[in-house]
Parts: structure tokens; C-alpha cells; sequence
């Protein structure tokens, strides 16, 4: 092949590979509907190039000095990278962000990578372990008497690590949840009040406490104890069961909503909604304190925005949903606008749609809160709490997870949604 040729392959492929790393992410689902295939022959198409003796990209380009340094602890750079950015996030871990913060994490994993290449990697490449254990064969020390007593000596201190193991395994306990995740779901409800004109008896004393019809079963089992789950990591719950299981509850509620649906749409149930995943669970508490027009209110640790959308079609299919709507969602995965626009065709008849975004130092923070953004701008009847801001440089508000909240979090979350969502 002419090395022109070469070239310009090379060139394409480097540049496609860039093209990728920029724009495509773990979120996104064209990732995984070809994405991965599509980065996987860029790249050997361009290692293909690079291997060739007269290639020129490969040489000249890619054989950069910097970029050979970089090759070269490449591997450590991998490996140190995780924990270093897992001790240094912002706001909670130090008081730096933005540009500021990725410049530190780049500098201290490059320093901990290199000493590793250095002292670790080389040594190991040029033989340190072979010299080290035929060091350890021809001492002279009693140890040399026997190959018996040189294993055993070896032996010991792992059999006895692997014991202290396995003791502390089996006696370990779960720990208890946090007092934050005390509760693991609230769902409770003001039935709309009946007309009075009729000749029902009860009169004003007709509103209670009722779920969705999909969540009777649910508040039922609530009556136990809840598993435990990672509040940050949304929990076991997948998006497809959670829409089997919400599909199959509310066709068992509406046999029986079939029976006692009155002849006309029922009313909006009053003035605020509100629908949430742990952190509203965490702050229900002065929430409620500070709004006291919420007629309903859906949290639950691990909520999911499938599972969301589901409870808010129940909640308007039988007439329990506010004039205004606070969501708080995201804190447990992905936010995409294909669920932003599917949520917002089930509250297309309501006044106003609050939504609160998150402040989750997890990979889909940032992509969750553009979404949340631009979706607001996209519907006159949606408006934004800035939560993330209100978070920054603040982690007394937050406890040791930089997601739910202390007392003073919870106030301050309570006192924005009431501001916006309360009554004038």
C-alpha cells in the first residue's frame, strides 16, 4: 500500500476514534446499538496502519515523545485513575471544581502511575521477582535446611490472612440503614372531596389516606421490613420489571376501579404533588412541614424514572394528581429526554410542573441535568430548581455520600421546593 494511502487511513481512523471519545458516552444508547463494533474496527484499522513499516502516522505522529511517555504507563494510568478520583470529589472531598479539580486528579494520577512504572513495573520487567526468590533458595540462613520449612514459612502468613478472612466474613452484619433511609417509601394521598350536593353523608369528612391503585399491594408489603439498597446506585429494581410490575398492578386496580369510577372524570386532587426518590424520602419530614398543600406524595428509595412515570399516569388516571407537580428524579441513573417527554405527556394538562435536579457526584449527574434543563425550556408549563448550585461548596448539607441530606439540607431542600411550589 502507498504510504499516502497509509496515511489518510490513518489520519480518518485517529481522527473517527477522537470523534468518538468526545461524543459518545456510556448514556447514550447508540453506544450499544453499534457503537461498540463500529470503535472496535476503527481501532484496528488504525493499529493495522500504525504496525505497517511505512506508515508515517505511526512514526511521526503517535511516536510523539510525550505520547510514548503516556504509552508507556498507560496501564498504571488506568489502574490509578479510579481511586483517585473515587478520594477527590467535589465539594465533599475538596473544595475544588471544574477545570481546577480535573487538572489535580490528571497530575497526582500521572505522579502515582509513574512511580509505580518506575519502581514497581521495571523492576518486575527486568527480573526482580526470579532474582529475589533465587536469592531466597541460596541463603544460608536455618531456613535453607529444608525445602519443607521454606514453603511453610511462605505458607503461614497467607493460610493465617485467609483465616482472619474468613472469620470476619462469617460473623460480619449488615449494618443498619442510615437514619435517612429509616423509611424506604412513602405514598399517601387526599382523595378529592365529593360533591356536597349529592347525598353522601360524609361530607368534608371524605378525604384519607390512599396510594395509587398500583400501589395498594405495594404499601401493604411496605408494612415489613424493606430490603436494604444502594440509594446511589438506584437499587435492583430494573426499568422492564418495573413497568411489568406497574403494568400488571394497574390492570388489577382497574377491575376495581371499574366498579366504583364514578360517572364523571373525578377533580384534581389539590394543590401540590410531589414525587421523588430517596433524598425527597429523607426530607419528607420538613417538607411537608413546609408545604402543606402537597395532596400527594410518592417516595421511595431507588425510584426509578420508568417506575415514576408509571405512578404519575395512576395518579392522574384516577384524578389524584395537583395542579402543580414537584419531580425530583435522576439521583439513581439515567434521566433521558425520551422519558423527560414521555413524563411530560402524562402532565400535559397540569398547571405547573416543578422540577427539582440533582446534585449526585455519580458519572450521570451532568448528563441528567442538561436534560432536565433543556426540557424545562422546551414546556411552558415546566419550571427548574437549581439544587446542584444550591449544593456547591456546601457539604454540611449533605451527608457522607454527597447525595441525601443532614437536618440543615433537608430544610434548605424543603424551603426551595415550598418557595416555588407553595402557595403565594
Amino acid at each position: 500500500m502507498r504510504p499516502a494511502l497509509l496515511d489518510v487511513v490513518g489520519l480518518a481512523t485517529l481522527g473517527g476514534l477522537v470523534v468518538f471519545c468526545l461524543r459518545l458516552d456510556e448514556f447514550q444508547p447508540l453506544l450499544y446499538k453499534g457503537g461498540f463494533v463500529a470503535v472496535g474496527l476503527t481501532t484496528a484499522v488504525l493499529v493495522a496502519v500504525i504496525a505497517h513499516p511505512r506508515s508515517r502516522v505511526g512514526s511521526l505522529l503517535l511516536g510523539w515523545r510525550p505520547l510514548r511517555w503516556i504509552g508507556e504507563r498507560s496501564y498504571g494510568i488506568y489502574l490509578w485513575h479510579w481511586p483517585v478520583f473515587m478520594v477527590t470529589r467535589p465539594g465533599l472531598d475538596v473544595p475544588l471544581d471544574g477545570a481546577t479539580l480535573l487538572a489535580l486528579r490528571l497530575a497526582v494520577t500521572l505522579l502515582l502511575a509513574h512511580l509505580s512504572y518506575r519502581y514497581v513495573e521495571q523492576p518486575v520487567r527486568h527480573g526482580a521477582l526470579g532474582q529475589a526468590w533465587r536469592a531466597f533458595r541460596e541463603t544460608d540462613r536455618p531456613l535453607r535446611r529444608g525445602p519443607g520449612l521454606r514453603w511453610a514459612a511462605a505458607a503461614t502468613p497467607v493460610a493465617a490472612l485467609c483465616v482472619v478472612i474468613g472469620v470476619a466474613v462469617a460473623r460480619a452484619e449488615a449494618p443498619e440503614p442510615p437514619a435517612y433511609l429509616a423509611m424506604q417509601e412513602i405514598h399517601t394521598a387526599t382523595d378529592p372531596a365529593p360533591d356536597t350536593s349529592a347525598d353522601d353523608p360524609a361530607g368534608e369528612d371524605a378525604p384519607q389516606n390512599a396510594p395509587p391503585p398500583e400501589d395498594k399491594n405495594r404499601q401493604e408489603a411496605a408494612a415489613e421490613p424493606a430490603p436494604k439498597r444502594d440509594p446511589a446506585e438506584g437499587g435492583k429494581r430494573s426499568g422492564k420489571q418495573d413497568r411489568t410490575d406497574a403494568k400488571n398492578a394497574r390492570e388489577a386496580g382497574a377491575v376495581e376501579k371499574a366498579r366504583k369510577e364514578p360517572a364523571v372524570a373525578p377533580a384534581s386532587a389539590g394543590p401540590v404533588s410531589a414525587i421523588g426518590d430517596s433524598v425527597m424520602v429523607g426530607a419528607a419530614g420538613p417538607l411537608q412541614r413546609e408545604v402543606e398543600e402537597i395532596s400527594t406524595l410518592d417516595a421511595e428509595v431507588g425510584m426509578q424514572v420508568s417506575y415514576a412515570v408509571d405512578v404519575l399516569r395512576s395518579r392522574r388516571d384516577s384524578g389524584q394528581l395537583g395542579e402543580t407537580v414537584v419531580v425530583h428524579l435522576g439521583n439513581n441513573g439515567v434521566f433521558t429526554r425520551k422519558q423527560f417527554e414521555e413524563m411530560m405527556r402524562v402532565l400535559a394538562d397540569v398547571d405547573r410542573v416543578v422540577f427539582v435536579n440533582v446534585r449526585v457526584p455519580r458519572p450521570w449527574e451532568t448528563p441528567n441535568n442538561e436534560v432536565i434543563t433543556s426540557g424545562v425550556s422546551r414546556h411552558p408549563n415546566a419550571e427548574l430548581i437549581d439544587w446542584y448550585s444550591a449544593g456547591v461548596g456546601r457539604p454540611e448539607l449533605f451527608v457522607s455520600d454527597g447525595v441525601h441530606l443532614q437536618p440543615p439540607g433537608q430544610r434548605l431542600y424543603a424551603a426551595m421546593i415550598s418557595e416555588r411550589a407553595g402557595s403565594d
